[in-house]
């Protein structure tokens, strides 16, 4: 979903496309679905996103949206969580395992985020990426087989 991109010489990755998907998602789930502020969480790896993605959400004037890394949530849980994961391409996943940042690659993290919610997960990102990952194929996986997924197949999936 989208591309990740840089400001700079900013080492943090963010990802437009899904910013945006999340300020739609938020105000859906408070508007429609009747989900407070509060009880709503946007989880992502990289400190560039989650500062775009809290303007974006107080520029729309909800000021209570919790916003941050897997690390912020420890030990925390929202009725409803968003994973904005942020890579859209193969080719940055190596810097990410070099560098420790990232959901790719590392379970303890995968684990954390995938686990906050109490009721609702919602993974923006890009399946054919995430799928690369054995922790993240199984979630796509069970989604899948649940008809929970929405969005883009996998390509290797089709062929299955």
């Amino acid at each position: 979903a989208g591309e990740e991109m840089r400001e700079g010489n900013s080492p943090s990755w963010f990802n437009v496309e899904e910013l945006i998907q999340v300020v739609v998602y938020v105000k859906d789930l408070i508007e429609h679905h009747g989900v407070l502020e509060q009880d709503i969480g946007v989880v992502t790896p990289y400190a560039k996103q989650s500062q775009k993605i809290r303007t974006a959400i107080k520029n729309e004037g909800l000021v209570h949206v919790k916003v941050g890394s897997t690390e912020q949530f420890q030990g925390q849980e929202r009725r409803v969580i968003l994973i904005s994961t942020v890579r859209s391409s193969q080719t940055l996943i190596k810097f990410d395992k070099e560098h420790d940042i990232g959901f790719l690659g590392n379970a303890r993290r995968f684990n954390v985020a995938i686990t906050r919610p109490k009721e609702l997960l919602v993974v923006i990102g890009n399946a054919q990426v995430l799928s690369s990952d054995k922790h993240w194929k199984h979630l796509i996986d069970f989604c899948l087989a649940q008809g929970a997924f929405k969005g883009q197949v996998p390509a290797h999936y089709q062929a299955e």
